[in-house]
């Protein structure tokens, strides 16, 4: 789930950057790798590989 929402911000934000100069305004910026770091760390797999 956070990573479909990861995703989407990431498609608005660079949308929008595309336009204007959001990811220069820190707050902006801030959150968006705060989300992305978030999707990002969801997206990995949490199984642990026991066959060894």
């Amino acid at each position: 789930m956070i990573t479909l929402v990861a995703l989407s911000v990431s498609a608005a934000v660079l949308s929008h950057a595309a336009v204007d100069f959001s990811l220069q305004i820190q707050a902006v910026a801030i959150t968006y790798w705060a989300i992305l770091g978030a999707g990002l760390a969801q997206s990995w797999s949490r199984r642990i590989d026991t066959a060894a």
